[in-house]
Order: C-alpha cells, then sequence, then structure tokens
C-alpha cells in the first residue's frame, strides 16, 4: 500500500472505474496489472450489462450529472463494443 489518499467513491468514479474495465477488456488500454492489451469480449459486455443494469435500477433516483454522465457513458461504450465485434469477425 502506498500513502497516496484514494478519492472518496462516488457514483461518478464508480461509473468511470466499471468504463476503464470495458475499454480495457475490448483491448483499448492496457491492463494495468499485467501491462499487456488484452481483449475478452464477452467479459466487455457483462460490464456494459452492468452499467445498463445500473441506468434501470437508478431511474430517477440520479443528480442530472450523474444520468447524463451514465447515458453518455453506455452509448460511447456500447459503440466501442460493436466495433469490437465487427473487427473479431472481420478477422476471424
Amino acid at each position: 500500500m502506498t500513502d497516496e489518499k484514494m478519492p472518496e467513491m462516488n457514483f461518478e468514479i464508480y461509473i468511470m472505474m466499471i468504463s476503464s474495465n470495458v475499454l480495457m477488456y475490448l483491448g483499448k488500454v492496457k491492463n494495468p496489472a499485467t501491462g499487456l492489451v488484452e481483449c475478452n469480449i464477452p467479459v466487455a459486455k457483462l460490464h456494459i450489462d452492468i452499467l445498463r443494469m445500473m441506468r434501470e435500477k437508478t431511474r430517477g433516483n440520479l443528480s442530472g450529472t450523474e444520468d447524463a454522465l451514465l447515458q453518455a457513458t453506455i452509448a460511447n461504450l456500447e459503440m466501442r463494443y460493436l466495433e469490437a465485434v465487427q473487427a473479431d469477425k472481420a478477422n476471424a
């Protein structure tokens, strides 16, 4: 452990943590634990599905900023997911 103070957890940070995992599983960023670029499309989809579930379960309970971030994040990740699926099919 480092002495570095971790930011206080909030909804926006949680969304961004899940988003980072999706990007990692789509092979867009390196896995910080291994330093390798890895691709696991089914796991990326699972994380996107978690965000979709969060959207449904929190409907009407989020601030405008939280809702906008969640909506934009899901839309962006869905597009990147579709691109990855199409690229995977083209390489098969």
